[in-house]
């Protein structure tokens, strides 16, 4: 949901009068209220039938189902499923006031400054075949702790997702205030999840770590997002016309996961904390 904010955006733009519905689950309605691009919106529970059908009451209808456009990135998938030229890749969520305060409480509350450096971590939930070993996590967060003397906190939108490497607030605070403690991190160690496109939206720098899915159709469409992969043949196969499911491999185990090391995650946060100067 959030990778269409930079389609919905266009197509306002291009089509100004418009009233612009978006139908919806509640969770897709959690993460694109307030955009002043979209006028109504339809909650529905079952979405997998409305792509097939053909709705009254609209002149133009747009399934968004990337998907269906497997060899490029998933806005610019979304982009041509819509007919519209992006001027912006940047995905948008609307925060007020009351998520940076909330944020700010937490901030306060575990005496953070804005001169800590400040790293997040998210582990999940994502599909388990592109999950990473939780006690690498760990030993990547010892090693910016030891160096940098990182602060680190967990985030997730469920419960569960911490590894002990800090503050865990896995499944404690809501999209919004996720993204607005995001937005006060200097950076984000994370498998291909919604945070991962929430970083982008936030502008946080991020180090993404991926198996089976490809970071060039993933990472945010900026400079300070750092794909981490596997060199090994079987990397990116959800692209390569396999069929996948979430929790699917056609191998004995997830090797692509497995030979990401802590090397190749640490290196590439450091690579961004010297270009950005971090610390």
């Amino acid at each position: 949901m959030l990778l269409t904010t930079p389609v919905v955006r266009e197509l306002k733009r291009k089509y100004p009068q418009c009233e612009l519905t978006f139908i919806t689950d509640r969770n897709g309605y959690l993460v694109l209220k307030g955009l002043p691009y979209i006028d109504k919106f339809q909650i529905m529970s079952d979405l997998n039938s409305i792509h097939r059908q053909n709705l009254s009451g609209f002149d133009r209808q747009y399934s968004l189902i990337y998907e269906t456009q497997p060899n490029c990135h998933i806005i610019d998938a979304y982009a041509k499923l819509a007919g519209v030229t992006l001027r912006n890749k940047k995905p948008e969520i609307v925060l007020l006031d009351f998520h940076h305060e909330s944020a700010q409480k937490w901030m306060d509350y575990h005496g953070i400054s804005d001169r800590d450096f400040l790293v997040a971590v998210n582990r999940g939930p994502t599909w388990p075949c592109r999950s990473w070993d939780p006690s690498k996590f760990k030993q990547a967060a010892e090693y910016l702790r030891r160096k940098y003397r990182a602060v680190i906190v967990e985030l997730s939108g469920a419960k569960g997702y911490g590894a002990g490497l800090g503050i865990d607030l896995t499944g404690k605070t809501s999209i919004r205030q996720t993204a607005a403690v995001l937005k006060r991190c200097k950076l984000l160690i994370c498998v291909d999840s919604f945070l991962l496109h929430l970083a982008g939206a936030t502008d946080t720098p991020v180090v993404g770590i991926f198996g089976c899915t490809d970071p060039k159709y993933r990472l945010p469409f900026n400079d300070i997002s750092i794909g981490v992969q596997t060199e090994g043949t079987c990397r990116s196969c959800y692209h390569d016309g396999r069929y996948k499911t979430y929790c699917s491999c056609f191998r004995d185990r997830i090797y692509c996961m497995e030979e990401v090391g802590v090397r190749n995650v640490v290196n590439a946060a450091e690579i961004l904390i010297e270009r950005l100067h971090l610390i």
